[in-house]
């Protein structure tokens, strides 16, 4: 997992399912934490042949959105919202 190679080896993953609302769809929510706050999370443009940074990329077309803030000084969360058809 990327938040636990970047993150200084420790990372939490929490899936939340909700409902619809009239201000949001259903879906699940997954929220991906790590202890390194100053690492921002980018979508990076590998080359072709490369077999890693296309992981926020994923993100962003399969999610109806996603964003990132920090918990604490030494923490932060990448969440994204995932329907459920």
């Amino acid at each position: 997992m990327n938040a636990e190679k970047h993150g200084n080896g420790l990372a939490g993953l929490e899936l939340v399912l909700g409902q619809e609302t009239a201000y949001s769809p259903a879906g699940i929510r997954v929220l991906v934490s790590d202890f390194a706050p100053d690492v921002e999370p980018r979508i990076e443009s590998p080359g072709a042949l490369s077999e890693r940074g296309r992981g926020l990329e994923l993100v962003v077309a399969l999610s109806l959105r996603w964003g990132w803030h920090r918990l604490r000084v030494d923490q932060k969360q990448v969440w994204c919202k995932l329907p459920l058809e």
